[in-house]
């Protein structure tokens, strides 16, 4: 089948007690000839005063080529992150038997990267 190329678009997000809300969210749906992060930018351009001399993008996924590419596309004007679903499924599989594996899914949890990062480094040295 076909895959649809979709991209969820925001501005930010705001904290309101235990709750988040995204920013001016609104969903962008490829269509067309245009190749994706080319159309992309003109639906940034048209919806949300995007100027690509000035501001800068992070693009959030789950590693398929088609989301990596925008480092080709946007080269300096954009960072490409690995959400966060797919880095705890990940850890999940390469710890999941691990001792440290409880204190690596209690620093993703809480936000801690420092821990995490601290945390990882400790169980690789071990990996089988």
């Amino acid at each position: 089948g076909k895959e649809e190329k979709i991209a969820a678009v925001h501005q930010g997000w705001e904290v309101n007690g235990k709750r988040v809300r995204l920013k001016n969210k609104r969903h962008f749906v490829h269509e067309g000839n245009q190749p994706f992060w080319e159309a992309f930018e003109d639906f940034l351009i048209e919806n949300f005063e995007y100027d690509p001399t000035i501001h800068k993008l992070v693009i959030n996924g789950d590693g398929a080529n088609w989301i990596t590419t925008c480092r080709d596309y946007f080269k300096d004007r954009a960072f490409f992150s690995l959400d966060r679903f797919h880095v705890a499924r990940e850890i999940r599989s390469l710890f999941r038997h691990h001792p440290r594996y409880r204190p690596i899914r209690k620093a993703l949890a809480s936000y801690d990267y420092e821990k995490l990062l601290t945390e990882l480094n400790s169980a690789v040295g071990t990996l089988e």
